[in-house]
């Protein structure tokens, strides 16, 4: 009867461990399935706002361009800008640096 009781109770236990087992793993699914779902959302508005950026790029290049083209040598001397007529350059050589408090 003692070995009657311990097989039944050894049966329980087993049936227990495997429901556990069976909503665990249920569970960790539904969870996979949940997070991939969210992910896919997620990509989805990353892309349509990568778009929005885009057209609003191209936008502003356009825009960019229009005034690069708009500039030239009468306008910049509207502007007060004037040609440098005795042009000078440094050379690397010509620089010296020193770590003293000289000048």
């Amino acid at each position: 009867m003692t070995e009657k009781i311990t097989s039944i109770s050894k049966e329980r236990y087993a049936v227990w461990t495997l429901l556990s087992f069976a909503f665990l793993a249920t569970a960790v699914y539904l969870y996979c399935v949940g997070m991939t779902t969210f992910n896919i959302i997620k990509t989805q508005d990353v892309g349509r706002e990568i778009n929005s950026l885009r057209s609003s790029l191209s936008v502003v290049e356009s825009d960019y361009i229009a005034k690069r083209n708009s500039i030239d040598l009468a306008y910049a001397k509207s502007l007060g800008f004037e040609e440098v007529k005795d042009v000078k350059f440094i050379s690397a050589r010509g620089v010296v640096l020193s770590l003293n408090n000289e000048i």
